[in-house]
């Protein structure tokens, strides 16, 4: 029954947003939006950092002053709070115009027909600076693409450059970067429990569902899933063996032993010295460049580490325009103004995060503030089969989150690990597969 309420919200969804792309192609054409009746256009965003939400009101008031026939209005959303919201505003009808987000939730949003069909709006131009697997990510089965793909984070390592010194540690370039062995040898000899300096930080670890299997699985060619029909938990062998690598170096003292539980900031132990090398997303220099302007700590940054490939996964922010918003077209307009190669510089840039389209990423092949070191990194992303899965990325923000998280504190053990993740994680793929396949 569930599954037939969703099916059918679907279809609803579907024939309502392209019924309001043709009412809306319509307005435009017959000049319904001008300075005197302009359209009311709102943006959800989630900008975190303060330099990058000034420049995104910068790069709206400058197309507000252009175009007072249609008129956007920020609107500051919250990562803790924006799924619920969505999910809420997509059922009432309640819409913003515009979101942001990130590519694993929406790809069963895209699939229950609650995002609006970006492909009218797409220039050659604009569809050939993004490759070929990002737009299939979010291209549902009727062809129709719901997503822009607005920014990448890229997990980089930052290192204390005295401390190195001091240790008569040789960085490791990008030619030539660290295995995995090599990286846990060094965070073991730069551990120092007399001074409290732990050796690696890896930020996000209360996050472990999402982090470890984004970077260390994707690394060593490993998946939690076989995608398959019927889906099938693969996290026995060597993805075990991994997992339970990376958790037992908090027991050993290598890595910072609250990494697990989440709330410890790592990147203030990092910047007052209290670390040798730290693991956590390329935005984290706005960090350690504005927050921590008077810290004497003189970082740097390293090549990521290589498993089996350097290759991983770079979680995809997205911009995406719901079926039920009124001002479809309109929104389309300020999108494509909004995703040009100069704003999605200057907005990534603001953030140090690198933005979605490939010509913009070539602007940041320069050796100020590291940016260099991150584009070769940047080059690498790889888009896994479970993370294109529609529901993978529902699971991990939600109860792989606390599966993961328990199962590194010991709460669980192995086997009520493996038992939950088929009991639990299983059902939520099928039924996304589900929606998709209708």
């Amino acid at each position: 029954m569930k599954v037939r309420k969703i099916l059918a919200l679907a279809l609803v969804s579907a024939v309502l947003g392209m019924l309001l792309v043709a009412c809306a192609d319509n307005g435009v054409e017959d000049g319904a939006f001008s300075a005197e009746n302009p359209a009311h256009i709102t943006y959800y965003s989630l900008a975190w950092i303060l330099a990058e939400q000034n420049e995104t009101r910068r790069v709206i008031d400058e197309w507000n002053s252009m175009r007072p026939d249609i008129q956007v209005e920020y609107i500051q959303g919250d990562w803790g709070t924006v799924d619920q919201y969505l999910l809420t505003a997509f059922e009432t009808g309640d819409v913003p115009d515009i979101f942001h987000y990130w590519a694993a939730p929406i790809l069963v949003w895209r699939d229950r027909g609650f995002l609006a069909d970006l492909a009218p709006m797409l220039t050659d131009e604009m569809r050939n600076d993004v490759i070929q697997d990002i737009w299939d990510l979010f291209t549902s089965v009727e062809g129709y693409i719901t997503a822009l793909p607005f920014q990448k984070e890229v997990q980089m390592l930052f290192y204390n450059v005295d401390m190195f010194a001091a240790a008569d540690i040789t960085a490791p370039t990008p030619d030539n970067p660290w295995t995995l062995d090599q990286l846990i040898e060094y965070g073991r000899l730069l551990t120092d429990e007399s001074q409290h300096i732990t050796g690696l930080g890896l930020q996000g670890m209360g996050w472990l569902a999402r982090y470890f299997n984004d970077n260390w699985a994707t690394m060593a060619g490993l998946s939690p899933v076989v995608v398959a029909d019927p889906f099938e938990v693969s996290i026995d062998g060597a993805y075990r063996d991994l997992l339970d690598g990376i958790i037992s170096l908090a027991d050993e003292g290598v890595i910072h032993p609250d990494s697990f539980a989440g709330g410890i900031a790592m990147n203030d132990l990092f910047m007052t010295g209290q670390m040798a090398i730290l693991q956590t997303g390329n935005w984290v220099r706005s960090v350690f460049i504005n927050e921590f302007a008077d810290s004497d700590i003189n970082w740097g940054m390293l090549p990521g580490v290589r498993i089996d490939t350097a290759e991983t996964y770079g979680a995809i922010q997205t911009l995406s325009i719901p079926t039920r918003s009124n001002n479809q077209i309109a929104a389309m307009e300020f999108l494509e103004f909004y995703w040009n190669v100069d704003n999605q510089e200057s907005i990534a840039g603001s953030a140090f995060i690198f933005p979605g389209r490939r010509s913009a990423i070539e602007r940041f092949n320069i050796p100020e503030h590291g940016w260099d070191m991150a584009y070769e990194t940047a080059m690498s992303l790889v888009i896994p089969d479970f993370i294109a899965t529609p529901g993978w990325g529902s699971f991990v923000e939600g109860l792989g989150r606390t599966l993961y998280q328990e199962y590194a504190l010991g709460q669980i053990t192995f086997e009520e690990f493996e038992r939950r993740m088929i009991e639990q994680m299983l059902p939520i793929l099928e039924e996304a597969r589900a929606i998709r396949e209708g």
